[in-house]
């Protein structure tokens, strides 16, 4: 019986906005943010097995723990080698390990027989982490609550995004542990336009006090020619500027691949 390989692209995102706007009991906070995919992407393989394990370029791969869940939930017997060679950097609020989570749900739905619905996968996947769900549909969508709501969204814009990570990695949960003083209010889905030029990230002060390369990466960002708008992903580190051409877009990204800085960039559309 030939060997069964299947291999996926799991892509990482960004938080065009990100708006704390409040905190259930439990400790969670409710969020609201326009996730976009974007081209960046690890490579997951994963093929028949007796044993269940994991092959990474780092050590804790929460995808691992992502298959058990799934094998455990369906009492699956079968095994399965999973490799993943990573690209998106650590810690770097690209959901790079969400993405990981995902894809290796998806792979072994297909591996295993399962014949997971969307919705189903989605249930799993929220089990995991807040992020997780998102790569389910992985498309541009207003995500809300603890990343459980996803409405996905098409504006017909393409924008020209550069994005630069200092080789610092924040971790999120030391970034929502400092708490806020001040919360957003809650917008509404015809308001997400809007709020691509005129929100912000609410974790950014949280993290510049972890990181604080991040303030002056936004302060540098602010400064380029061209740009529209610069703004923080996820819980950071990376940030990212949005140009009114590709022509200050690579200028731009010249002078920080020229600092050291880790670039990436794409005309993103929404």
């Amino acid at each position: 019986m030939a060997q069964v390989i299947l291999e996926a692209k799991s892509n990482a995102k960004i938080n065009l906005f990100l708006h704390v706007i409040s905190r259930k009991n439990n400790g969670f906070h409710i969020l609201e943010s326009l996730f976009a995919p974007i081209g960046l992407h690890d490579v997951i393989e994963i093929e028949d097995s007796d044993e269940l394990e994991i092959v990474s370029d780092i050590e804790d791969n929460i995808a691992l723990k992502a298959a058990q869940l799934l094998r455990e939930k369906f009492e699956v017997t079968k095994g399965a080698h999973i490799k993943i060679t990573k690209n998106i950097p650590l810690g770097a609020g690209l959901g790079g390990g969400c993405s990981n989570d995902t894809d290796t749900i998806k792979l072994l739905n297909k591996l295993w027989g399962l014949n997971l619905s969307v919705g189903e996968q989605i249930s799993i996947a929220s089990q995991i982490g807040a992020d997780v769900p998102f790569f389910i549909i992985n498309e541009p969508a207003f995500v809300s609550g603890i990343g459980e709501i996803i409405k996905p969204v098409k504006l017909g814009l393409e924008l020209p995004i550069l994005l630069v990570y200092p080789n610092q990695h924040v971790s999120t949960k030391e970034v929502f542990a400092k708490g806020f003083t001040e919360l957003s209010t809650s917008i509404p889905i015809e308001a997400v336009a809007r709020n691509i030029i005129e929100g912000k990230n609410d974790l950014t002060a949280n993290a510049i006090k972890i990181c604080p390369e991040i303030d002056e990466l936004l302060t540098q960002l602010s400064a380029a020619e061209g740009i529209r708008f610069c703004r923080m992903s996820g819980s950071g580190s990376t940030c990212f500027g949005v140009f009114d051409s590709t022509e200050h877009l690579t200028k731009a990204e010249e002078y920080f691949k020229n600092m050291g800085h880790w670039t990436y960039s794409e005309r993103l559309k929404i």
